[in-house]
């Protein structure tokens, strides 16, 4: 026989003290149902303008730090071409991992922490073209007529080094699967397969 638990929360505004909302939650076997009544509907609304132009704030900052690690790549790799499809490819780990997280894995709960992986994923990816543009640099002068054995020295020295970087990052991430939070773990499950995903689609 199941029960049936109700919890009202009042939700205060900081000015005059009155209450601004108000929320009822029922619980039945474990299956939660919230019924809102909002009392300050304008409030609401000013609310929700407020955290839009925070969204779009922070939207633009991303895309400032995207544009800033793009022009970095291009420098480095001296070359549009590389540096575009560079960035490409680590920006693709993004969505390749939320399709793996939601379709492969099968969870369905999307932390809005698990967006903070595209400063991480930029980080890491960039890290791993200037390791393999410094070795390839290196193998330019070990064999600078047989193209094959340069290529070959670059993917040995530069592989490794991304393997070993990718491999200690992600397990560091995973470890989180043991926290009794569950945004922690889900961030920790999703942070890692980004990082594999990473290191995956810049090799």
């Amino acid at each position: 026989m199941g029960c049936i638990s109700r919890c009202l929360t009042a939700h205060y505004d900081g000015e005059d003290g009155t209450i601004q909302e108000l929320e009822t939650t029922e619980v039945w076997d474990g299956d939660v149902r919230t019924i809102m009544q909002i009392e300050d509907f304008m409030q609401e609304n000013r609310t929700g303008e407020y955290f839009g132009q925070l969204l779009a704030a922070d939207t633009m900052l991303c895309l400032y730090v995207i544009i800033s690690a793009w022009v970095v790549v291009m420098i480095q790799t001296r070359s549009f071409f590389i540096g575009s499809m560079t960035l490409f490819g680590i920006l693709l780990a993004v969505p390749v991992a939320i399709s793996f997280y939601n379709v492969v894995l099968m969870v369905k709960w999307m932390n809005p922490l698990n967006m903070l992986t595209v400063f991480l994923v930029l980080g890491v990816g960039c890290d791993d073209i200037f390791i393999m543009c410094d070795a390839w640099r290196q193998a330019r002068i070990l064999y600078p007529l047989d193209l094959d054995q340069r290529l070959l020295w670059t993917l040995s020295v530069a592989g490794s080094a991304m393997f070993l970087t990718s491999f200690t990052t992600a397990v560091a991430f995973f470890s989180a699967l043991i926290s009794n939070i569950p945004p922690l773990r889900f961030f920790g499950l999703f942070a890692g397969f980004v990082v594999v995903f990473d290191f995956l689609s810049v090799c």
